[in-house]
């Protein structure tokens, strides 16, 4: 008819919605195809429920490939996101967002969100412009939401998420905007595990940051930060027979009671905590640190000896 646009079957394919055909132009759909010469789009008046008889002829005879979100998303490399402008990041993430059986596997942990097609692609936009894939090798988001103002944290490109729907895309990876337990975790912890223990002002600077974050009112978060404390040592500690310092796990440390420090007396393996904590005692014991003595023995076996 007038105005109609024609090209062979080898150079033209289905899409699997109006969503697609939208998202991706002529020029994308050759890119994303690496295809020598252009690629369109079959009109969108010839679907299978408008057109089937057509449709078959098509898809059957002339063999036209018909590409569907999974198959978009199986395409999707980094070199061809980069040319992708941020205004184009966020309309892919609106997309991505309405293949709701994807995102579902989200909500029931990183197992099955290992089995999202798009969780080993780059989709994810820094504000460096680098690409990532969603999720760490733990199973934790890659990145954060952008906080108001500078962050030093990385984060998902802040024009890419400007948008509603872009911006619950990320959401429902599990991605969030940096609270203190990720101020802990990401900057405070990672000193002590390396080794680099700081000095006076700076410890006692580090411990109200930790004692802060775990005032969340995140239960999760929360525990999470306490089952991570338990496995650093990020606690100045003096030893109860040479009055060395040293830096121990909470698991090795006692807070300093008239009581122990009696019954301690001359033992090389106790170590009270060192430095002005007192007010932050319920939280220490939580942690590990004990007033009281440690007991340690052997279960008993299925008889009841041991």
């Amino acid at each position: 008819q007038d105005g109609a646009d024609f090209a062979s079957g080898a150079v033209v394919r289905a899409a699997g919605s109006a969503e697609l055909r939208r998202l991706l132009t002529s020029d994308q759909l050759t890119n994303l195809l690496e295809s020598p010469t252009p690629v369109r789009w079959l009109s969108g008046e010839i679907t299978a429920d408008k057109t089937p008889q057509l449709w078959k002829y098509l898809r059957q005879d002339i063999r036209v490939e018909e590409l569907d979100a999974a198959g978009l998303v199986r395409r999707l490399t980094a070199a061809f996101l980069a040319r992708q402008t941020d205004s184009w990041m966020a309309e892919l993430y609106t997309f991505l967002a309405g293949q709701r059986a994807w995102l579902s596997r989200f909500k029931n942990g990183s197992r099955e969100a290992q089995f999202v097609p798009f969780i080993d692609k780059p989709i994810i936009r820094l504000e460096s412009a680098e690409h990532v894939c969603p999720l760490t090798q733990d199973g934790k988001p890659v990145a954060f939401l952008p906080p108001e103002g500078a962050s030093d944290f990385v984060c998902v490109k802040r024009s890419v998420v400007e948008k509603k729907e872009a911006r619950e895309f990320v959401s429902a990876l599990g991605v969030d905007m940096p609270d203190k337990c990720d101020e802990v975790l990401r900057k405070v912890m990672p000193k002590y595990a390396a080794g680099a223990f700081p000095a006076t002002d700076e410890y006692q600077s580090d411990l109200k940051r930790i004692f802060d974050a775990l005032g969340t009112d995140s239960k999760s978060k929360r525990q999470a930060l306490i089952t991570k404390l338990a496995e650093f040592k990020f606690l100045r500690a003096q030893n109860a027979a040479t009055a060395a310092f040293d830096w121990k796990l909470p698991g090795d440390v006692y807070l300093r009671t008239g009581e122990l420090e009696i019954y301690f007396e001359g033992n090389p393996s106790a170590w009270f905590l060192a430095g002005e904590v007192e007010q932050f005692s319920d939280v220490l014991v939580e942690l590990g640190v004990l007033s009281t003595v440690r007991i340690k023995a052997q279960e008993p076996n299925y008889s009841g000896h041991v």
